[in-house]
């Protein structure tokens, strides 16, 4: 699910020159490939900046290297060459990345995971991704695709396997809700066209838990059972030292928190107690995360060059 296409300029000290926010609400990914051309051939045309790279933050599976997004569930997109397209309209060089590798360098150079050497960060959105710092080194995998937490199976009801998506990701919270709904359970949210809605918003659920509504309350709580597990069992695999959770929850985590760390605390074969980070949606570190790719490229490209 795709709401919006980003598109900022910025320096190499990350201060952002200018924003713009395209909503692309019922898209097809073609559509969202021709708004990202045309919104760079504005920028660029204007002459208002001096442009000397491009970078592309997409969200599913991305080979960085070559610059192909493999999948995007949300814009349907297989196998597109966006850095040879980009390269070649443009004559500039152009780097792509993985939206949660980006977030995972943010939060580990600038954010909350500054100095801490074995770091998951996990964010959790329509969809769910994790990101691993091991050593002071983010892990990509053998194919670029490590972090698909949200296609991890956590869950089997009515027979069928469940992914850690359907069940405990913000989609799967508003799911709840509609459902109690259905039931005709009472709640603040059910007239609230942003969350009954096609083209809905999770923001309004987590302010109702925040105010005591009991529907949005045990919709945290169903979806941070699962959260909690899946997160116990990176802890169980990965040994990290910190975990920072990426999401829209603000005052929420304050109700989240103990539900994950209850699900920890009963999962987990823990070393050592575990520290959760709560950080906002991650727009700012995802930044700085595609300007620190993109200045250590271009610093090794020119000393290789001379």
């Amino acid at each position: 699910r795709t709401q919006k296409l980003h598109i900022y300029v910025v320096n190499a000290g990350t201060e952002v020159l200018h924003k713009e926010v395209i909503s692309t609400i019922g898209m097809e990914g073609d559509l969202i490939t021709r708004h990202m051309l045309s919104a760079t051939d504005e920028i660029i045309q204007s002459k208002q900046y001096d442009i000397k790279a491009i970078g592309l933050i997409l969200r599913g599976p991305v080979d960085s290297e070559k610059g192909i997004v493999i999948f995007s569930p949300h814009a349907e997109w297989k196998n597109v060459p966006f850095k040879y397209i980009f390269e070649e309209r443009y004559q500039l060089p152009v780097y792509m990345e993985n939206d949660m590798h980006a977030l995972t360098l943010g939060e580990y150079y600038f954010g909350a995971g500054q100095g801490i050497e074995n770091l998951v960060v996990v964010k959790m959105s329509y969809g769910l991704g994790a990101s691993l710092i091991i050593d002071g080194q983010l892990y990509r995998g053998f194919s670029d695709g490590a972090g698909e937490l949200g296609h991890t199976i956590v869950a089997w009801e009515d027979g069928v396997y469940r992914s850690l998506e359907e069940v405990g990701s913000e989609t799967s919270i508003r799911n709840y809700v509609l459902e109690a709904i259905e039931r005709g359970e009472k709640t603040s949210l059910a007239k609230l066209e942003s969350v009954t809605g096609p083209d809905f918003v999770v923001a309004p659920i987590y302010e109702a838990a925040v105010h005591g509504d009991k529907v949005a309350i045990a919709a945290m709580e169903k979806a941070g059972k699962y959260l909690g597990i899946a997160l116990a069992n990176i802890i169980n695999l990965m040994n990290p030292e910190q975990m920072i959770l990426s999401s829209d929850l603000g005052e929420a985590s304050k109700l989240m928190n103990p539900i994950l760390q209850e699900a920890i605390h009963k999962y987990s074969y823990r070393v050592h107690p575990i520290e959760i980070s709560y950080s906002g949606k991650g727009y700012n570190q995802i930044l700085r995360g595609m300007v620190d790719i993109i200045c250590t490229a271009r610093a090794s490209s020119i000393w290789l060059q001379g």
